[in-house]
């Protein structure tokens, strides 16, 4: 992949991790609302948050062959001064949900398809 970054096959390749690592977001969410203890909270809702907004920064990012790709450390430290309770963690879900939603492909193929239903499910979780 690293010779052809640009290619279709390296970009639907990473797209399938990044959907596949998606695919776990419900499970995510109703976790987090089970803990109740605020700095067991923040200890599991850093990492999560971390990890879907780096999700955004790879997901069809052909840079991810050739660079190293990271969310900004303002965005970090946004990211951990305001996940004290789920509302703030379901804003930011939120979100991310809707940038990555902007970065599906507009071609059609079954991975597109079901990327959009992932956030269309996802999105069934705040309402």
């Amino acid at each position: 992949f690293h010779k052809d970054p640009n290619s279709q096959q390296s970009l639907e390749c990473l797209n399938h991790m990044v959907m596949d690592s998606f695919s776990h977001l419900s499970d995510v969410i109703q976790y987090l609302r089970l803990i109740k203890h605020p700095k067991i909270f923040e200890f599991c809702a850093i990492p999560q948050l971390m990890a879907i907004a780096t999700l955004v920064q790879l997901y069809n990012n052909p840079f991810v062959f050739t660079s190293v790709v990271k969310i900004r450390k303002g965005l970090a430290c946004e990211l951990m001064l305001n996940c004290s309770d789920i509302k703030q963690v379901e804003y930011y879900f939120s979100l991310f949900i809707n940038k990555i939603e902007k970065k599906i492909p507009k071609y059609s193929n079954i991975n597109n398809k079901h990327m959009q239903e992932l956030i269309n499910e996802s999105k069934q979780l705040f309402n």
